[in-house]
C-alpha cells in the first residue's frame, strides 16, 4: 500500500510516497481515492504528489472532454455550414475529419490507450488537417460548378498537392514520436499519424471522386436541357 509522509507548513501538506508500482492505472487511482477520502476528514491536509496530480488531471480530463468535444464540433460544423451554404458541400468538407477522428478513437480503443493531456493534442492536430484542405478543395471545386471536368481536375489537382503538404509533413513531423520511449508521447504520434492519414485517403478516395460525379451529373442535367 502507498504510505504518505507529512509536511508541517501553514497549510499541511500530504505527500504521497508509493512503496511499489500499481498493477494498473484503474488500482492506483482506487488507491488515492481512497486515501484522499481518509485525509479530506482532517481540516487543513491535503494529499498531494506526482501521482496524486496525475489522478486529479486524468478525472478532469474525462470530465472535461465531451463538453470541449461537442463544442469543437459544434463550432466546426457551424464554419463549414456558413462556408459552403449547401448540405451537400457541408457534408463533404467535415467527412474527412470526422472519419479520422473515429479512426484514431478506435484505434486508440483497441490498443486499450487513454485520453490524456498529451494524447488529446492528437484530436486538433486531425481535425485541423482534414478541415484546412478538404474545406478549400470543396469551395475551390463549387466555383468552378459547370465548366465541366477539366476545370473540376484542375482544382483538384492544385488541392491534392494542397493537402498532400499538409497532411505528409504533419505525418513526417508526429509520426516519429511512435519511436519514443515515453508511452503516452509514443501515442500521441500513433493517435495523429492514423487520424491524418485516415482523412487524406478519405479526401483521395470518397471526396474527390464524390465532387467529379457531382460535376458530372451537373454537366449531363444541363446538356439535356
Amino acid at each position: 500500500m502507498p504510505k504518505t509522509r507529512r509536511q508541517d507548513a501553514a497549510a499541511t501538506l500530504a505527500v504521497l510516497t508509493p512503496s511499489q508500482v500499481w498493477a494498473s492505472a484503474d488500482a492506483r487511482d482506487a488507491d488515492i481515492a481512497r486515501l484522499r477520502q481518509s485525509v479530506a476528514s482532517t481540516p487543513g491536509v491535503v494529499l498531494t504528489g506526482p501521482d496524486v496530480l496525475s489522478v486529479v488531471l486524468r478525472q478532469q480530463v474525462r470530465e472535461d472532454l465531451p463538453l470541449a468535444l461537442g463544442l469543437a464540433a459544434l463550432g466546426v460544423l457551424i464554419w463549414h455550414t456558413l462556408a459552403c451554404r449547401n448540405l451537400f458541400d457541408t457534408v463533404l468538407s467535415v467527412l474527412p475529419s470526422a472519419l479520422g477522428l473515429l479512426l484514431a478513437a478506435s484505434v486508440a480503443f483497441a490498443l486499450n490507450i487513454e485520453w490524456n493531456a498529451i494524447t488529446l493534442a492528437a484530436l486538433p492536430l486531425i481535425l485541423g488537417t482534414g478541415v484546412d484542405g478538404n474545406l478549400f478543395i470543396v469551395l475551390f471545386i463549387r466555383k468552378r460548378a459547370g465548366e465541366g471536368e477539366a476545370g473540376v481536375f484542375d482544382e483538384i489537382h492544385k488541392g491534392t498537392i494542397a493537402m498532400l503538404m499538409v497532411g505528409l509533413t504533419t505525418l513526417a513531423g508526429f509520426g516519429t514520436l511512435i519511436f519514443i520511449g515515453t508511452p503516452a508521447v509514443r501515442d500521441l504520434g500513433l493517435l495523429t499519424s492514423v487520424g491524418v492519414l485516415g482523412a487524406m485517403i478519405t479526401t483521395l478516395t470518397l471526396i474527390m471522386p464524390a465532387l467529379l460525379l457531382a460535376e458530372r451529373r451537373r454537366c449531363a442535367s444541363t446538356t439535356t436541357r
